[in-house]
């Protein structure tokens, strides 16, 4: 109650003056394990961030006195950044807009927490780059990684899976036996507050590679006493990186190529099959549409063919149409006669002096000689 009203006085009912940056940010991490639960990923990504902000703004700065021009620092700093991977080139700007987004959550949790009056970083742009990427395999070229595959159970199981139910890398190595039963797996599918379990099945020949890599795990490079040996799961190694690129060097395949492009050509087949793209959200086990959006990849062919379809009614003469319409009412001739073999029609398609279509003027004639009316209308919506 004291600090409470130590605070009160020192800042109008604002804590800013007394809290220290480190402080309130691992108060911040707490919450966050709280909200978001199992999905440890984003969590390490959140100590990773706040370790970079402690060390831009200080452990032992007060909150109240970091600005907006400090926040612009952090970016300007964090977009030199060099790679972790690779020392000769800067953090990907997708890299930095996330690390910006955490940084305006945690300014933004502060001040619903009455630590800070005003967010300081509220202003601060991100890049936004458009960084979707359009790979995607081809039928042949799946076929073709499958084959070469054959040798490598573990890598074909991998592949097979990703490529066949659209999983994450994280979530195919996750599977463990206890998981399996049969041709069926179950898939656990983190999201942001939860962790989703999917029942998939297996087709036929997967289930067989699937099967051969329990019965003889494969362990390219790793022995059971092996730190990276994991004994409970399908797949005994998370890493595929070089075997991957291998491959796809062996099969003529991009080497810009990456393991997640699977997972954006399983969502890409199955729109092109002319799936829902709500059952694509589901498959993929995304909770808005609008990231499933991003993994279906529209190609140059495509779009020719949907222009194609406005040239052909822009640009089709009258003529075009009338042959167009008499190829319609051939058909629905050929649809008439399969209707009943008691009744036969006594109609045909008649025109004018000008080759105009016209009115059908005979009816059906049916055993016993009489006719019934019939119309265009109902010709055309008869079925066989």
């Amino acid at each position: 109650m004291k600090a409470r009203q130590d605070f009160l006085r020192a800042g109008g009912g604002y804590k800013s003056t007394r809290i220290l940056f480190t402080k309130a940010y691992d108060e911040y991490l707490k919450y966050c394990e709280i909200e978001i639960g199992n999905c440890m990923e984003v969590i390490k990504n959140k100590i990773t961030y706040g370790t970079r902000l402690k060390k831009h703004f200080g452990e032992h700065t007060p909150l109240a006195s970091i600005t907006e021009d400090m926040c612009h620092a952090y970016k300007a700093t964090a977009s030199k950044r060099k790679s972790d991977n690779d020392k000769s080139k800067c953090i990907a700007p997708a890299t930095v807009d996330r690390e910006i987004t955490n940084m305006k959550q945690f300014f933004k949790w502060a001040k619903k927490k009455r630590y800070i009056a005003v967010n300081p970083a509220e202003d601060v742009q991100k890049y936004n780059i458009d960084n979707r990427r359009g790979n995607k395999l081809t039928h042949e070229q799946a076929r073709n990684l499958l084959d070469y595959l054959q040798a490598d159970t573990e890598m074909l199981v991998w592949v097979g899976l990703c490529l066949e139910f659209g999983d994450r890398k994280k979530e195919i190595t996750s599977i463990k036996y206890s998981d399996i039963d049969g041709n069926r797996i179950t898939i656990v599918r983190e999201k942001k507050k939860t962790r989703e379990r999917t029942d998939i099945e297996l087709s036929d020949r997967l289930h067989e590679h699937v099967q051969k890599q329990i019965a003889n795990p494969v362990l390219p490079k790793c022995k059971r006493n092996d730190k990276n040996y994991r004994k409970d799961y399908l797949l005994k190694t998370e890493a595929c990186g070089k075997r991957f690129k291998r491959a796809l060097k062996e099969c003529g395949i991009s080497e810009d190529f990456w393991f997640h492009d699977l997972r954006h050509t399983a969502a890409s087949w199955l729109n092109d099959e002319g799936v829902p793209v709500q059952v694509i959200s589901k498959f993929l086990g995304h909770s808005d549409i609008r990231t499933t959006m991003r993994y279906i990849h529209i190609d140059d062919k495509e779009v020719n063919a949907a222009a194609a379809l406005n040239a052909k009614v822009l640009w089709q003469n009258n003529a075009e149409k009338e042959h167009e319409k008499d190829g319609q009412m051939e058909g629905a001739l050929m649809k008439l006669n399969a209707v009943n073999n008691t009744e036969v029609p006594c109609v045909s398609l008649q025109k004018d002096i000008l080759g105009r279509s016209c009115s059908f003027s005979h009816g059906l004639e049916t055993v016993d000689g009489s006719k019934k009316p019939i119309r265009i209308k109902d010709i055309l919506n008869l079925r066989p």
